[in-house]
């Protein structure tokens, strides 16, 4: 369950980090507001690829277990990675990379999260996660 938490966490920060360091980084890679643009772009176009990718998969052949843990590995590896980008193009390139694990997350997370829960709490936790 913590994992889920984890996951889910992730899932929500990617916006307001996007959001919240976009001052630093048109300042540091010197970008006009449209280029800045590209990065949130790029990072929810393939979050929008992945999640519909790693969602087939999932059903189809791997579980969930294994695809919802490497998603998490990679959202965090190449996360921890995008701090230290030297320009902006390896950044979107990285950011890339972590879209592509949050979209794993993004289709996963809560449904890992329900399936652990006990029968017992199930209807309650999937009303508190939400809250």
């Amino acid at each position: 369950l913590f994992m889920c938490a984890l996951g889910y966490f992730a899932q929500c920060s990617e916006l307001l980090v996007t959001v919240l360091a976009s001052r630093e980084m048109m300042r540091d890679f010197n970008l006009s507001p449209l280029n800045y643009a590209f990065l949130p772009f790029t990072v929810v176009a393939s979050t929008f690829f992945s999640s519909y990718l790693i969602g087939w998969v999932s059903d189809r052949s791997l579980g969930r277990r294994l695809p919802f843990v490497l998603s998490l590995i990679f959202t965090g590896g190449f996360g921890l990675a995008s701090a230290v980008a030297p320009n902006f193009w390896s950044l979107v390139l990285i950011r890339c990379l972590v879209g592509l694990g949050l979209g794993g997350i993004e289709v996963l997370d809560f449904v890992v999260f329900i399936e652990f829960a006990s029968s017992a709490v199930r209807g309650r936790y999937s009303v508190w996660i939400f809250l």
